[in-house]
């Protein structure tokens, strides 16, 4: 649900102000679309803190560089996640205390009923 944030208020913003998008890109149109999908904290930031005729300029660029470290840590946060995600087993690690004891196939019938089909 987080991930769709920034990219949901980007819309709101484009569709409330389209001028405001269209300034800070140039009424180039993919550029807004690629950093919406690559970048979308940086291009959400960039976007609010942009003044027409005047860019981006002072303190207003270090936000824009914390929005790139928060799409970054996204990013990698991810890719680092990958071989949990393919050691993962299903609902039953975990499912019993390891205070009880209980049979293997009391086990693996308790289990089979989450492995997906």
């Amino acid at each position: 649900m987080a991930a769709f944030f920034p990219r949901l208020a980007f819309f709101v913003v484009w569709l409330a102000r389209p001028a405001l998008v269209s300034d800070a890109f140039g009424n180039i149109f993919l550029l807004p679309v690629l950093g919406i999908v690559f970048l979308p904290f940086t291009t959400l930031f960039y976007v609010l803190f942009y003044r027409p005729g005047v860019g981006v300029a002072g303190w207003e660029w270090l936000w824009i560089g914390f929005a790139f470290l928060i799409d970054l840590a996204h990013w990698f946060g991810g890719y680092t996640q990958r071989s949990a995600a393919a050691r993962y087993t299903g609902a039953c690690v975990g499912a019993f205390p390891a205070s009880e004891r209980i049979s293997s196939s009391t086990y693996s019938s308790f289990c089979s009923a989450f492995q997906p089909a």
